[in-house]
Formats: structure tokens, C-alpha cells, sequence
């Protein structure tokens, strides 16, 4: 059976409060709002789906306001039919902005007529804004990209069956995950201020979850500081700026043949998160150092990254 063509869909405004009949030309401020919202709402709807044949249009002569189209106008029908039915596959944009114009057909003490036009026959659907429209209950997705902070703080506890540490910085607290030899490694700084950085990443609450990268007290070389600077340049730059600074940072370290030491530098981008060309941008700088002692365990860990990423073998 072949699916009926739409080739418009109207809204019209057939009398007011006091029962008069409504045109353009003697429109209550009344049915000129409720006007004025349908046409809203049925642009929002052809922003949402933003195909070029969609128009949305007033009937001359008549308080009628349409949404008109082609192939576009066939989606459209497709999305109203899926609240109308309390369809798994209704979308809440569309949910959402018919439950406007229901608002305007229910409540306003309007008379409508609201109509398919479906392969030349005017198919009457006003009775269909009569039931209650429900929103679909969507799965909260995060998105999380690679974000690492840097905290001095004051130690405040340190262990528990699932090893994690709490500090307290600027009055509020925070949790921080880590394995228990981590625990066991910053358990002596207890009351005392601990520099560190830690992974953030956003939860399913929309609630900030951290996980320690690395404890730079211990180090003779401010590299709190250091790498702090160099985080919180390279979210203001651009393009391929970042990955320049990433790979002349290296370069520096190499040349210089502080490899324990760019060890603290590679460990922030064992991460999940990181960005691939972050990744890769190290991974070729380090060719050379591929099998060193000092650096092989964190070039491996960034490969597999990049192979969960890419699910490809780098060669």
C-alpha cells in the first residue's frame, strides 16, 4: 500500500471567545497571540529538521497558519504521527512544540480546525491534540573530552576498600581515585598541602569525577607548576599550535636526555580521553626511544590507546 502524499498541514483559527468569526482583517490580540504561537512552534519544527523545501505560511484572508513542502513536509507528517501514536521513535523537539499548539487548540477558547491535506483530500486531525503527549525518556549522554587538573591541597584522607584519597582546596572537597599504591604514596603527606594532577571527567549526574595522574612533591623540579603552565596554554591555543608545543616539549626533554623526567610529562596522556593527534604527535617524536627503559611501559600504554581509538595495529 503506498504511503498518501501530505501537501500541507493548517491550523485555522474559526472563531473566537465571543463566537465571532476570525479573518486577518478582525483578529482578537486573543487569537493573534494563539496565532502568533503555532507559527512559532511549527518553525521550530522546520529549523529543527532544517530541509530547504520547508515554508512556513499564513492563508490570505484567513487566520490560517501551514507548514508546506515537499519531501521535507513528508517527515514532518511522519514526526506528528509518532506523538499522535506514543511512538518508541517520537522525538521530544516534536513533543515539545506540539504541546504548544495543543495548549493554543485546548485552552485558549478558540474554535480550530486542524487538518492533513493528504493526495487532495482534507483529513480532519484536530481530535488527535485531544490526548495527553508524552515526552520520550532519553538516555543522558556525556560527552567528555580530555580534561586534567592540577591541584595544591591539604590532604584530608587517605585509603578505604576502593583506594582513594580526599583533599580540601579553597573550602571544598574533593574525591580523588587512585590505585592503593598511590594511596599508600601520598598517605604521608596527611594534613599536609599535596601537589598533584588528576584526570576530571563528568559523570552520569553531571558530576565531576577525578582520578590521580601524578604527586609532584617529591620532585626537585617544579613541575607542578611547570606542566600547570603548559595545560592551561594549550587550551587557548588552536589548530596545530598545540600539538607543536607538545612535540618541542619532548624534544627538549629528549635532547636534554631527561628521560625520567619527560616520564612525568608522558604519564598526564595516559588517558583514555586524550586526544589522538595528541597521542600520535608523541608516539612520532618518541619513535626513537620506542624501546627505552626509562619511557617503553608509557609509549606502549599510548599506543593502546590509540588502537582502542582507531581499531587499527600501528606498524
Amino acid at each position: 500500500m503506498n504511503k498518501k502524499v501530505v501537501e500541507d498541514i493548517q491550523f485555522r483559527i474559526i472563531k473566537d471567545a465571543s463566537g465571532e468569526n476570525v479573518s486577518l482583517d478582525n483578529m482578537s490580540i486573543k487569537a493573534t497571540n494563539s496565532l502568533i504561537e503555532i507559527l512559532t512552534a511549527l518553525r521550530n519544527i522546520a529549523q529543527y529538521e532544517s530541509r530547504p523545501d520547508l515554508t512556513i505560511g499564513v492563508k490570505r484572508g484567513s487566520a490560517c497558519a501551514s507548514i508546506n513542502g515537499n519531501e521535507g513536509l513528508q517527515v514532518v507528517r511522519d514526526g506528528f504521527l509518532k506523538v499522535f501514536n506514543n511512538d518508541s521513535e517520537r522525538n521530544n523537539i516534536y513533543v515539545h512544540n506540539m504541546q504548544i499548539i495543543k495548549d493554543q487548540i485546548t485552552n485558549s477558547e478558540l474554535d480550530f480546525e486542524v487538518s492533513f491535506l493528504e493526495d487532495g483530500e482534507r483529513i480532519p486531525v484536530i481530535e488527535l491534540f485531544g490526548q495527553k503527549f508524552r515526552k520520550k525518556r532519553e538516555r543522558r549522554e556525556v560527552e567528555n573530552n580530555f580534561n586534567i587538573e592540577f591541584f595544591e591541597a591539604e590532604l584530608m584522607e587517605s585509603g578505604g576498600n576502593r583506594p582513594n584519597f580526599h583533599v580540601k582546596r579553597a573550602g571544598h572537597s574533593f574525591k580523588i581515585k587512585c590505585e592503593r599504591a598511590d594511596a599508600i604514596k601520598i598517605s604521608p603527606f596527611l594534613y599536609k598541602t599535596v601537589k598533584f594532577s588528576a584526570w576530571a571527567k563528568m559523570n552520569s549526574n553531571h558530576k565531576m569525577e577525578y582520578t590521580l595522574c601524578d604527586i609532584y612533591n617529591a620532585n626537585e623540579r617544579d613541575f607542578y607548576n611547570e606542566f600547570k603552565e603548559f595545560f592551561k596554554e594549550q587550551n587557548r591555543l588552536e589548530g596545530t599550535a598545540p600539538l607543536k608545543r607538545i612535540h618541542y616539549k619532548l624534544k627538549d626533554f629528549y635532547s636534554n636526555e631527561q628521560f625520567k623526567e619527560s616520564r612525568k610529562f608522558l604519564k598526564l596522556y595516559c588517558n583514555d580521553l586524550a586526544d589522538i593527534n595528541d597521542l600520535t604527535t608523541i608516539l612520532i617524536i618518541s619513535k626513537a626511544f620506542k624501546h627505552h627503559n626509562d619511557l617503553k611501559d608509557l609509549l606502549k600504554n599510548i599506543e593502546d590507546i590509540i588502537v582502542s581509538k582507531t581499531k587499527k595495529r600501528l606498524v
